[in-house]
């Protein structure tokens, strides 16, 4: 993988290549397909550098935030699902970071060709959802799938009547339980006075 979670020839996969062709040249005529997949043109270098790193340095940071994830976690998500294109578990987490990264991408270059946001909105719905999704990873309403992840967040069972302070257990100001050794103490020990 060059860089970022996406390649650019994965982001003309997910949006009309044409159009990404389109929208990467400066001379009026689309650059052609295959300069995506050649990364020594100049239509890939752009893409890359210009809008699919700064895409994935959003995820990033949004996904760094309160420490849920680590960068190696994210770019694990992409090399697991490479290693293992038979996992479905491991190419459907993939997918949804390289979607992510894809849809950021290709609203940042709608952006850079001085769209307005109610022209991206309607030509690029996905990148909205992407920036939506971004805020809910970053406030921690949304989450990746990742199993470390996913537990992190559950409440582990504990009994809360074994774990009582002692000092409640033997000051009768704060009461004495009755599971206490001592739930009987002013009799068993002589009382207070």
């Amino acid at each position: 993988m060059p860089a970022g979670y996406v390649t650019p020839a994965e982001v003309a996969n997910f949006y009309d290549s044409r159009r990404v062709c389109e929208l990467l040249s400066v001379t009026g005529t689309p650059v052609d397909v295959s300069d995506l997949d050649d990364d020594q043109s100049d239509a890939y270098q752009k893409l890359v550098k210009y809008f699919i790193l700064p895409a994935a340095a959003d995820i990033d940071s949004a996904c760094q935030v309160g420490r849920r994830y680590s960068r190696a976690d994210l770019e694990n998500m992409i090399t697991e699902a490479d290693a293992s294109p038979e996992d479905s578990a491991k190419a459907k987490r993939a997918a949804h970071l390289r979607r992510l990264n894809a849809d950021l991408a290709f609203g940042a270059l709608l952006m850079s060709r001085g769209y307005s946001a109610e022209s991206i909105e309607k030509m690029a719905p996905n990148h909205t959802k992407a920036q939506s999704i971004l805020e809910q990873l970053y406030q921690g309403v949304r989450i990746l799938d990742l199993d470390d992840v996913i537990t992190a967040g559950v409440p582990s069972t504990t009994d809360i009547g074994k774990q009582r302070l002692m000092s409640t257990m033997f000051n009768p100001l704060f009461g004495i339980w009755t599971d206490s050794p001592f739930w009987n103490y002013p009799y068993t020990y002589g009382g207070w006075w």
